[in-house]
């Protein structure tokens, strides 16, 4: 038999690694109020457990090209954030941002210390660690990590990652999921967060046919280790409202690496392999995505702008870096797939959303950024809706 994957090896471990503050969501929605406490819960797990982490700090600027009420919006955006409970922000000038960052060009930032990079890929170890009631170095350091769980409960727990669902069927109080060539498993209680197959997933548990997901392909670009001074903090723009994706950013690496991106472009298929015909249909005729595709059309035109081209995607780094070149970018790119819950008006949701269609079932519907900083919140969450 092959060797299981490790765990978090899906959309977990092809993240950005960006511990987010909370800065950016609207304040009514639980993207805000699970990232502000999931936050304080990560760092404060990451310290205990000795996690890695990198406490670098993030900075949400406005470009030169967007100078007019540059400092209006900053402290308004400030101003909201803090009363979420974003600790320690700070509205810079272009002054202050350049003694943090020389290299930067802005007219202006905020200044958010607590924002950090960590590796999810350790948080998912740790918390399978302390499901199996072991110490978090053991599991990641001895033969434990490959067949934790795999033919053999540790203190009564199994994890079974070489386990691809293929059939689910449901009964009054149990819930059955079924893989080729292995014995099925049998549940009183299911909970589904099954990323880029939530909603698949969800239709076969119960769950209501929207919202579908759309799969959406990030590309990162990786400064050269001679360019990597150029920023020691998350860089991060404005958002716009006129686009659903934030644009160009930049992400402190726990290495010292320094990315730029992830963009975004809606992708033919689920998986890795370039195209799929079922995926595509599938994605075409989600409820909601002409609406979309109409809706932001120009955002689509820009986006694959800079996938196909280094020279536009450079002129988008250059609002920030001015001095940065061709050259100082790795030809090589980074890819990660992200899972985008799409509601029937053509918006992406804006809320975590969580569906209870039975009492024993409880499915995540949708869980993108900054659902991996909130991680510990949500599970709270679950939890709470279990013992209602």
């Amino acid at each position: 038999r092959a060797p299981p994957p490790p765990f978090a090896s899906m959309q977990s471990s092809r993240n950005s690694g960006v511990v987010h503050c909370g800065i950016f969501y609207k304040p009514s929605s639980s993207y805000a109020t699970l990232c502000v406490q999931g936050a304080k819960d990560l760092l404060a797990r990451a310290e205990r457990l000795g996690l890695p982490l990198r406490k670098c700090g993030k900075l949400v600027v406005a470009t030169n090209s967007n100078r007019v009420g540059a400092h209006e919006r900053l402290t308004a955006l400030a101003r909201q954030a803090t009363s979420l409970g974003v600790p320690d922000l700070r509205v810079m000038s272009e002054q202050e941002v350049r003694e943090l960052e020389p290299a930067l060009s802005t007219a202006g930032a905020i200044l958010a210390p607590t924002s950090a990079s960590i590796d999810f890929p350790s948080v998912a170890a740790s918390l399978v660690a302390e499901a199996m009631d072991v110490p978090w170095s053991r599991l990641q350091n001895e033969r434990l990590l490959t067949t934790a769980g795999q033919d053999t409960p540790v203190n009564g727990v199994r994890v079974l990652r070489s386990f691809p669902v293929t059939r689910i069927s449901t009964g009054v109080s149990t819930t059955t999921l079924h893989s080729d060539g292995q014995p099925p498993v049998v549940g009183h209680t299911v909970i589904e967060c099954a990323g880029m197959n939530a909603d698949r997933l969800a239709r076969d548990l119960g769950g209501a046919r929207t919202p579908g997901i759309i799969p959406v392909e990030g590309q990162w670009r990786v400064f050269q280790p001679s360019a990597a001074h150029l920023l020691s903090r998350h860089v991060y723009p404005l958002p716009d409202p006129n686009h659903p994706w934030l644009g160009v950013h930049f992400t402190a690496r726990l290495n010292g690496d320094v990315w730029a991106g992830p963009n975004a472009l809606v992708k033919p298929s689920r998986t890795t392999a370039t195209f799929s015909l079922s995926d595509s249909l599938e994605t075409v005729t989600t409820p909601g995505f002409a609406s979309f595709l109409a809706r932001y059309a120009p955002s689509g035109v820009r986006e694959f702008g800079g996938a196909w081209s280094d020279a536009a995607y450079l002129r988008r780094i250059n609002e920030f870096l001015p001095t940065m070149k061709r050259q100082d970018l790795r030809p090589e790119r980074e890819y990660g797939i992200r899972a985008l819950a799409l509601d029937p008006s053509g918006e992406l949701e804006g809320n975590f959303v969580l569906e209870r269609p039975h009492s024993s079932r409880l499915l995540v519907r949708n869980a993108p950024s900054p659902a991996a900083t909130s991680c510990l919140a949500i599970g709270k969450r679950i939890a709470e809706e279990f013992r209602k």
